[in-house]
């Protein structure tokens, strides 16, 4: 059909970018909300050397039940949830996703954080604008989820162990994914 001619032109060109990009060591892939969903289709491709992954509150409603059944394996996988994507209706579909990963402890979750707080429009606007527009958490400040985030995602893909800015500890929670999804859709805290 035309849309495996599309397809196929569209890897075909990616793959005549990528080696124009000398990157034959591979590459990362970060995403957030449609976009960490499409990162998943990529990974499972399997179609260019990929180094890491990491979702950031991935949209995973739109992926079929294969998509979700086959998960992101043999790729290291970070995954970062903002508060209210941990009580989203399409939080079964996420968990379903890190479970069927190979890579799925590595799961965090930002108290106090929106599913915009991770796009850089939310430090677009004045505070007060962005709180009303919710467009960051009710008392999150400007810039810190995003930093921390962006510090975060940096680690993931340098492969080193994040550790938290010791004025911001408090912010970021390892998420428990087992215990979320056989107690309730509350974020349950490792200890």
């Amino acid at each position: 059909s035309n849309n495996n001619n599309n397809e196929e032109n569209n890897v075909i060109l990616l793959k005549n970018i990528l080696a124009a990009a000398k990157i034959e060591d591979g590459f990362s892939l970060v995403g957030h909300s449609f976009g960490a969903a499409t990162m998943a289709l990529v990974a499972q491709r399997k179609s260019f050397p990929i180094n890491s992954v990491s979702m950031l509150d991935p949209w995973c409603f739109s992926l079929t039940d294969s998509n979700l059944n086959e998960g992101i394996t043999n790729i290291p996988l970070l995954t970062i949830l903002s508060d209210a994507w941990t009580r989203s209706k399409e939080l079964p579909q996420v968990i379903k996703l890190l479970e069927n990963s190979s890579c799925n402890n590595n799961c965090w979750w930002i108290p106090g954080t929106v599913h915009q707080s991770f796009a850089d429009s939310a430090n677009w606007f004045p505070s007060f604008l962005a709180h009303r527009m919710y467009m960051r958490g009710p008392s999150e400040p400007r810039h810190v989820t995003m930093s921390t985030v962006a510090s975060m995602c940096v680690s993931h893909i340098q492969q080193k162990k994040w550790t938290a800015d010791p004025t911001k500890e408090d912010l970021v929670q390892q998420y428990d994914i087992a215990h979320t999804k056989a107690e309730s859709a509350t974020p349950v805290l490792k200890e």
